[in-house]
């Protein structure tokens, strides 16, 4: 059983762009009681998934993931999630961000994922940083700026990861040999 909890537009307010949209599933497992009695009566469930919706970004490829053989669902490919990550990096700057979360998410999945696809990593980032207007080169990776956005509140992320914790020096090196495998261009650049 489940309800949608939340849904607010970010920014708020008319006329914004790049809008996303916060949400909140509430949901109770079959022997959950509690949590079924509060969906039941309209109120919050204690349980949840967050999830973001946004309006604005490309999807470069999906995959089909069947759930219980029974539900198939649409999801980005990994190299599309990377992508999206590696974007959200270099565009720090540009929105006055700190993104730490996407470092530690781009590691993971660079350590799991030795088959991931480079080429198409690098063409949907190129992708992607056109329709926000965000230059794109290995070396913007290396700037400082970046680097020191990504550090703030890294260690944060001690308490909330899954896996066993990776040092932001370590992380973010790992980001770096990825991006540096990557078939960019050298002079920033908004076209593949």
């Amino acid at each position: 059983m489940y309800r949608v909890q939340k849904m607010e537009q970010q920014p708020p307010g008319p006329d914004r762009s790049f809008i996303t949209f916060d949400g909140k599933i509430g949901y109770a497992l079959p022997d959950d009681r509690r949590n079924r009695l509060l969906i039941q009566q309209g109120k919050v469930s204690k349980a949840t998934v967050p999830f973001e919706v946004s309006l604005n970004e490309p999807i470069c490829k999906i995959a089909e993931v069947d759930i219980a053989s029974s539900n198939l669902l649409q999801v980005c490919r990994l190299e599309d999630i990377v992508a999206e990550k590696l974007r959200a990096l270099l565009q720090q700057p540009l929105r006055n961000r700190h993104r730490p979360q996407d470092v530690l998410d781009i590691c993971v999945v660079a350590r799991e994922n030795p088959d991931l696809d480079l080429n198409l990593t690098a063409q949907f980032l190129l992708e992607k940083a056109k329709a926000r207007d965000v230059p794109v080169s290995r070396a913007a990776f290396h700037q400082e700026e970046i680097r020191r956005r990504a550090s703030e509140g890294y260690g944060e992320l001690r308490e909330t990861t899954r896996h066993a914790f990776i040092e932001f020096e370590e992380a973010f090196t790992s980001v770096l040999s990825l991006v540096d495998r990557l078939p960019l261009p050298h002079p920033p650049s908004l076209t593949p």
